[in-house]
């Protein structure tokens, strides 16, 4: 079972390159929120422009497989990484491992160690440029980052400024909430594809009208049934593994009690029947296997939703929260139709072997040991959680 990871390891987690497992170099991150180094990313798209001998015009995510076009298709496909907004949140994480200046100070020749970090203005302060900063810039104070005591990286919410991003216009922020499609957009989304909706709201609005720390529970409590669910079905389907094993062993020792009776002109059914016996093991397992993997993917990702989630109830704004819960409540739909689709699907496998009636009297006229049989049995598992719960 997997322990509850510290706040420093899910920081490391969090800022390595899922391609080259190093610390993110210039990261980039795509509309479906996964992010990537930039030659890390311009390197998988070489690697999937061409396809069936035709030039693409997107590419998928190398995680979740999205399928991703880029801001500008008409730019050469060899920038098309570049294209992509850097993560200022990642990017500054990165260089926070190591002891700031102060960067008002620098700019005088003076080596100020920094104490704070405005994650808006993108700069490191030390006290009394920290000072000057709240007295004449409109940043909010949510935005500032003590840097002192050591806990600097404790302190930070990782992966949460992304969220804000609007996936199809990369440099605006989301700002409203439309009721009518239940949607967050940018100005430029509520301009182009909302202007006949009846019900936008802001997100302040949308805050003001939610109790966000009851529905964080709401979808906590249906991500962790969703995971509930996933881990039963792991655990029939490595069951059933388990189950084809224990019977290709049993019908095994079947075989070789018959085989002994008969002469050796029946020695080649033999083979044929083993043959036919570990082509349908084999062929079984796989499928079971795939399920299993299939499985423990979406484990995995509701686990890291669930990090995040945390994540963002703990350190992350308003705004944040209320972006992160409506993400993970779209997941959390696609997470209940998959393991509704396991259900269907879901079935108790067993391999048994018929031996023909007439072997025992009639060894010398065979011309089978029997039949190789994969039968499945429906298994009950707990009710699935139903319907979405909207924000």
């Amino acid at each position: 079972m997997a322990t509850a990871s510290s706040p420093q390891e899910q920081l490391s987690h969090l800022l390595e390159c899922t391609i080259c497992l190093d610390k993110f170099k210039r990261p980039k991150v795509l509309p479906c929120g996964h992010t990537y180094c930039t030659a890390c990313l311009q390197s998988h798209i070489n690697s999937k422009l061409i396809q069936n001998g035709k030039r693409q015009a997107s590419f998928p995510c190398p995680v979740c497989r999205a399928s991703t076009t880029p801001p500008d298709p008409t730019t050469d496909a060899d920038k098309w990484a570049e294209l992509f907004p850097v993560i200022s949140m990642a990017a500054s994480l990165l260089e926070l491992k190591v002891e700031k200046r102060c960067d008002l100070c620098v700019k005088r020749n003076k080596e100020t160690p920094a104490v704070s970090y405005c994650r808006e203005c993108k700069i490191s302060m030390c006290v009394l440029c920290q000072e000057y900063h709240d007295d004449i810039s409109a940043c909010s104070k949510g935005n500032i980052l003590n840097l002192n005591s050591g806990n600097n990286l404790n302190d930070i919410p990782p992966n949460l400024a992304f969220i804000e991003i609007c996936s199809k216009h990369l440099n605006e922020r989301i700002k409203f909430f439309c009721k009518d499609h239940n949607t967050m957009c940018c100005s430029t989304c509520g301009f182009l594809e909302h202007r006949k909706c009846e019900t936008i709201v802001t997100l302040d609005e949308m805050i003001a009208s939610v109790d966000i720390s009851v529905k964080s529970k709401d979808v906590e409590k249906n991500l962790k049934k969703c995971q509930s669910n996933l881990k039963q079905v792991a655990s029939v389907v490595t069951g059933n593994i388990d189950t084809l094993n224990k019977d290709k062993a049993a019908i095994t020792k079947q075989i070789r009690s018959l085989i002994t009776r008969v002469s050796n002109k029946l020695r080649w059914l033999e083979i044929d029947l083993d043959y036919i016996m570990d082509s349908r093991q084999k062929s079984g397992t796989f499928n079971l296997q795939f399920q299993k993997t299939k499985a423990d993917s979406l484990i995995t990702d509701i686990e890291t939703d669930l990090i995040q989630l945390d994540l963002a109830m703990t350190h992350g704004s308003e705004v944040k929260q209320m972006i992160m819960l409506h993400k993970l409540n779209q997941n959390q739909e696609r997470y209940c139709h998959t393991v509704s689709e396991f259900h269907k699907g879901c079935r108790g496998v067993k391999m048994t072997i018929n031996v023909d009636k007439t072997f025992q009297d009639m060894i010398n006229k065979l011309c089978t040991l029997g039949e190789i049989n994969m039968t499945r049995t429906k298994v009950t598992l707990y009710s699935l959680p139903t319907g979405k719960a909207p924000v």
